[in-house]
């Protein structure tokens, strides 16, 4: 996401989301909690990568 430059705000998490179970076994009841933690963990990660 770094590469193409997009702001925790233009994040398209349901792409975001289908790229990471393509990859990673991930429970259906799962994947809400999963995208408040990646959409979290994104906003921190682009605050220290902006200092």
């Amino acid at each position: 996401m770094e590469k193409i430059g997009k702001t925790p705000e233009n994040i398209d998490i349901e792409e975001l989301i289908r790229t990471l179970t393509k990859i990673n076994e991930i429970p259906e009841e799962g994947l809400d909690k999963l995208k408040v933690a990646v959409l979290e963990e994104y906003e921190t990660y682009w605050q220290g990568k902006r200092k």
